[in-house]
């Protein structure tokens, strides 16, 4: 396991290379290709970055909602047309929170910014939950962390709150409830967490996750009005509902969850659904199992495993949630990666970052992504079945990753 550890830490890093020196190039968004292929990079950061100018400019934050009036505005704010759908609002307007931390700075500066500041929430949640020194390091050189900072998506800040949030429970629910009930800014990734939480009995926890939550949309509606939560159910949701039924191409690769696999075999969109359906509640079963009997670690990477097969929207750059738990799990339990098909699980499950757009050449591959996430939460359930005391990283008295095996 050493041997993949450095592998794909060096991978990592050489992603990193990639995106700072895309970083430092002087793209001209203008150019219509170079937009559309996401540079300068940070693509999915254009949407916080928008609605932040929105403020800037004291325009209605509607414009967000309608698809055509946002591509009216990105295109004047880019100086470059850009097509219906292309980009669109798909977040529930409590993320219109930290988007005015942007209002009125130049992309790049602001880019840097989110970067910055959301891995440093990644590391905080990774050193809260007990890891120390080089463990820190791997957990920025997985190639799932560097793809998610390619795509100045909300990895880090999910990873950081949920990885953080869910260490705490046991010992500071409060810290647990209010770092968990914070992750309800992107919500559709943690939809397995009140089950887990229920099967641990830890109302405490749930309690403050859900007042932190109440608090936030409280806020929102306060600052924006509740018109923005009317539109995010009727304009918004329909149509991420559209771009999974009939979204193609680099929307597809991008998308591990068994709805998507059920799409790429070509099963009609309603057994889609169904196949989805069933998945979610084995999942929903394996969790609130899980979290009956513990032990906690076992089950909070399992929860966070689950949640990725739990819902239908799911993307490859949010896989650095996963690379930081089996960080937990390695440095916790570094034997439980003695046998082939763990030592497979863990070494897949980094790998799919690497993997996803070479499986993507051909779609019919594309089903393996979610199989692969599926085995590893498997190897976790069965940790956790073996019995016995499995300590948390904290407790480790050199946590270091070992030398090559």
């Amino acid at each position: 396991m050493g041997k993949a550890l450095i592998i794909t830490s060096i991978a990592g890093a050489m992603l990193y290379g990639c995106v700072f020196a895309v970083w430092q190039h002087d793209w001209d968004l203008s150019d219509p290709l170079l937009f559309m292929l996401a540079f300068p990079s940070g693509k999915d950061f254009i949407n916080l970055y928008a609605a932040g100018q929105i403020y800037s400019q004291s325009m209605s934050i509607d414009n967000v909602f309608d698809s055509a009036s946002y591509s009216l505005f990105l295109t004047k704010l880019f100086n470059i047309e850009v097509p219906l759908y292309h980009y669109v609002w798909s977040y529930p307007p409590t993320m219109f929170l930290p988007a005015r931390l942007f209002t009125g700075m130049s992309y790049l500066p602001a880019l840097g910014l989110w970067s910055i500041a959301t891995m440093a929430i990644y590391l905080g949640g990774l050193r809260l939950a007990g890891l120390r020194g080089w463990w820190l390091a791997a957990g920025l050189l997985t190639p799932a962390a560097a793809v998610n900072l390619f795509f100045g998506q909300y990895g880090f800040l999910l990873a950081g709150l949920l990885i953080g949030g869910l260490s705490q429970v046991d010992r500071r629910p409060l810290l647990a409830g209010l770092l968990l009930g914070l992750a309800t800014l992107k919500p559709q990734l943690g939809l397995l967490l009140p089950i887990l939480l229920l099967a641990q009995r830890q109302w405490y926890a749930m309690a403050v996750a859900g007042a932190v939550a109440m608090l936030l949309i409280g806020i929102s509606i306060t600052l924006d009005g509740i018109s923005a939560w009317r539109q995010y159910f009727e304009l918004v949701l329909p149509v991420q509902r559209m771009f999974l039924e009939t979204g193609s191409g680099f929307f597809m690769l991008l998308t591990v969850t068994p709805f998507m696999a059920g799409k790429v075999m070509g099963l009609p969109i309603p057994l889609a659904y169904l196949l989805q359906l069933a998945v979610t509640l084995v999942c929903a079963l394996g969790v609130y199992g899980i979290g009956r009997r513990g032990p906690p670690l076992p089950a909070m990477v399992f929860t966070l495993a689950a949640g990725f097969l739990a819902t239908p929207y799911a993307m490859a750059y949010d896989l650095v949630i996963l690379a930081g738990a089996s960080l937990l799990l390695l440095s916790a339990q570094p034997n439980w990666f003695g046998t082939r098909p763990r030592a497979m699980a863990c070494a897949l499950l980094w790998l799919l970052p690497l993997l996803w757009p070479i499986l993507g050449v051909n779609l019919y591959f594309m089903p393996l992504l979610p199989l692969a996430i599926a085995l590893f939460a498997w190897q976790v359930w069965s940790l956790s079945s073996q019995g016995g005391a499995i300590p948390t990283p904290s407790g480790n008295r050199n946590p270091r990753p070992g030398p090559p095996a």
